[in-house]
C-alpha cells in the first residue's frame, strides 16, 4: 500500500519512526545527515526478523514535499502515515482521485496494530528531545517515567481540541480503569489511561455511585481507593451538573458542590494540565495506584 502525506512542517527524529514501529532488530537506511535530523525526505526500515515487514518512505514531490509511505503491509503503512501526518500537521491520501484528507481517516486501517502504544513509544524515545547539537540526549540525561508523563499529559492537553465534558471524560476513564485493574500500575499505563479516555465510550451514570460523597485515602496504593476516588468526582460532577453550577458563567472561579467539596475546574484540559503539574512537583519516581489519586484530586483542587 503506498499512502501519500503532506510535508508542511519538519519531520520527526527517524528513531521514533523506528520506536513506533518497535521491530526488535531492524536494519535502516536514509538521508539524515545528523540522527536527530528533523529534514530528512527518506527513509527505509525493514524487520531483521520478519524481513517481509518493511515500510519505505520517500518523496513523491520536492516543492512541495509530500512523502509516499509505502509497504506490503497496509497496517504498518497506515500507522506510520498517520503518525508523520500529525507530527508534521499534515494531510493524508490513499487515491489521489478522492484527494487529501485529515490523518484521521487512517484509523480504521490500522487493523490489529496498537497504533496508540505505538505514538506514545514514538513520542516518549529518548530520541525525541534530541537536536542536532545534542543528538542522543539519553547519553547525557536519565528522564524518569514520571517526567515522561507528565510531558505526555501537557502534550493531550494541546492535542484534543474539543475534549469531552469533565464528567463524560472521568466516565471514560472509569470504563479504561475497570479493563486494566490487575495490570501493574506505571507512569506508561496513566499515560495510555489518560488518552484513550479522550476517545472511548464513557460508561453509563449509574444511580449507585451516589454514594460516593468524598475521595478515597490518596495516600493509598490500593486500587479500590482509586476507584473510590473516580467514582466520586464522577458522581460529584453529575450533582453539579444537575443543578446547574457546571454552566455558571462565572463556575471558572470554582465551585462547592452539593456534598461539600472543592472544584477548581470544570474544563477537561484544564484539569489534566493543572494535575500534571502539581504530580511534577511532589510525586515519587516509583509508581502505584495512589499516585493516580493524588493526580486526579490535583486536577480537581488546583488554584493555578
Amino acid at each position: 500500500m503506498k499512502i501519500l502525506v503532506t510535508a508542511p512542517n519538519e519531520r520527526p527524529d527517524f528513531r521514533q519512526v523506528l520506536a513506533l514501529l518497535n521491530f526488535e532488530h531492524v536494519d535502516t537506511d536514509g538521508d539524515s545527515h545528523n540522527p536527530a535530523s528533523r529534514t530528512w525526505t527518506w527513509l527505509h526500515v525493514q524487520n531483521r526478523d520478519e524481513p517481509y515487514e518493511e515500510v519505505d518512505i520517500y518523496p513523491k514531490t520536492e516543492s512541495p514535499l509530500i512523502l509516499t509511505v509505502d509497504s506490503e503491509h497496509d497496517e504498518l503503512a497506515a500507522a506510520v502515515a498517520f503518525y508523520l501526518a500529525t507530527h508534521m500537521r499534515g494531510e493524508v491520501c490513499i487515491n489521489e482521485k478522492a484527494g487529501y484528507v485529515t490523518p484521521e481517516a487512517l484509523i480504521l486501517m490500522r487493523g490489529a496494530f496498537d497504533l496508540d502504544a505505538a505514538i506514545l513509544r514514538a513520542q516518549s524515545t529518548p530520541a525525541a528531545r534530541s537536536t542536532l547539537e545534542i543528538p542522543h540526549p539519553h547519553l547525557l540525561m536519565t528522564t524518569d517515567e514520571k517526567e515522561l508523563f507528565i510531558g505526555r499529559v501537557h502534550n493531550l492537553t494541546t492535542r484534543f481540541y474539543l475534549p469531552p465534558p469533565l464528567e463524560e471524560y472521568l466516565r471514560s476513564l472509569w470504563n479504561q480503569l475497570q479493563q486494566d485493574r490487575n495490570s501493574a500500575p506505571s507512569y506508561q499505563l496513566f499515560a495510555m489511561l489518560i488518552e484513550k479516555a479522550f476517545t472511548e465510550a464513557p460508561a453509563p451514570f449509574d444511580e449507585k455511585w451516589k454514594q460516593y460523597t468524598a475521595p478515597g485515602h490518596v495516600n493509598s496504593s490500593s486500587f479500590d481507593e482509586l476507584e473510590h476516588t473516580v467514582l466520586f468526582q464522577i458522581s460529584d460532577l453529575h450533582a453539579m451538573t444537575e443543578n446547574g453550577q457546571v454552566k455558571d458563567r462565572n463556575a471558572y472561579l470554582g465551585r462547592t458542590s452539593p456534598s461539600g467539596n472543592a472544584w477548581r475546574t470544570f474544563d477537561t484540559c484544564s484539569f489534566l494540565s493543572f494535575a500534571a503539574f502539581e504530580l511534577a512537583a511532589v510525586a515519587p519516581t516509583d509508581c502505584n495506584w495512589g499516585v493516580f489519586s493524588q493526580f486526579l484530586e490535583f486536577g480537581r483542587l488546583s488554584e493555578l
